[in-house]
């Protein structure tokens, strides 16, 4: 009898441990162990978590934390560093074989293999307006190379220095002659966007959408780019390193640009007898617009937090690390 009284107290006790257990693991810490958190994390403390949030911003930030929602430092600077490395594709060619002639439209076909390859350095800063919304601009430079590839109708070539070629010497003027347009460039971007944010418990979801426009030295007109990686992730706490934030997504990123430059045809065994130097425009966009990405967010403190991403896909992949400080 003793021992099945015993057994009944057991299985009355238990649960009721297993549910102060859960609410331990939700106690808040102390105020400064509550921010810099790199998301909002979207769970309610037991009991509600009463500091008083001494910034001005995020709006509704007040009542947020007496919920028990756990919100990072309003503002923050990001030194941003991508690497890329991308197929794209190409139309409109314009070319001029003759310096002092304008470039004209001409009928050529986009050779697979045409690549660029950049890295930039961004400089972001960046606020939480609401508990779930951050805006941010940032500004930077950007370097690369890259190569064109295209092949342009023979006929239209020929006829352009002398029509009587194709007449007398017709096998020289049957489809297109292939060109390699190297490339070397630098420039400057800046851009907006806003961050969607939240976090429940351990998980959390994050999706930055930028718009960045650049300036560079191979092209007459600024080029544009719409980029938005939406994220889920995991947070494990460490007991002396911090936090690790692990993530999985997707990159979409729509960059269209105009280029100019020159570039030599071999032309020295023709009828015209010597390399031809041809100006060109044309414009490329990325072939693949979609890339998966991998993460990881070091929150080393409430002030300093480092980010690693990778991204790859069949014609891109790119390699991002972001040190971060909340002020």
């Amino acid at each position: 009898m003793l021992l099945l009284k015993r057994l009944v107290l057991i299985f009355i006790l238990l649960p009721l441990w297993a549910q102060g257990a859960e609410g331990v693991e939700t106690l808040p810490g102390n105020a400064e162990q509550l921010r810099g958190k790199p998301y909002p994390e979207f769970h309610k403390d037991y009991p509600p978590n009463k500091e008083k949030w001494e910034w001005s911003l995020p709006f509704l930030a007040q009542k947020a934390t007496d919920r028990g929602i756990h919100l990072p430092r309003p503002y923050g600077v990001s030194l941003i560093l991508t690497t890329l490395s991308q197929g794209v594709e190409l139309s409109d060619l314009h070319v001029a074989f003759d310096p002092n002639k304008p470039l004209r439209d001409i009928d050529f076909v986009s050779l697979d293999g045409s690549t660029v390859q950049n890295s930039t350095w961004q400089l972001k800063a960046d606020a939480w307006v609401l508990p779930f919304f951050n805006v941010f601009g940032l500004i930077g430079t950007v370097q690369g190379t890259g190569s064109v590839n295209v092949g342009i109708s023979a006929k239209e070539f020929f006829d352009d220095f002398d029509p009587a070629i194709c007449a007398g010497m017709p096998s020289f003027c049957q489809g297109y002659i292939s060109a390699k347009a190297p490339m070397k460039y630098t420039g400057v971007n800046y851009g907006i966007g806003f961050l969607l944010a939240g976090g429940y418990h351990n998980f959390f979801f994050a999706m930055p959408v930028t718009y960045v426009v650049t300036d560079t030295n191979v092209s007459t007109s600024n080029s544009y780019s719409l980029n938005m990686i939406p994220r889920i992730g995991y947070n494990l706490q460490t007991p002396r390193s911090g936090k690790f934030g692990f993530y999985v997504g997707g990159n979409y990123l729509d960059s269209h640009a105009d280029l100019t430059g020159t570039f030599s045809l071999p032309m020295a065994s023709s009828p015209i007898g010597h390399d031809v130097n041809v100006q060109y425009s044309i414009h490329e966009h990325a072939t693949d617009r979609w890339n998966g990405v991998v993460g990881t967010n070091w929150e080393i403190s409430d002030l300093w937090s480092v980010v690693l991403e990778l991204g790859y896909s069949e014609n891109r992949t790119m390699q991002t690390i972001d040190f971060v400080y909340r002020l």
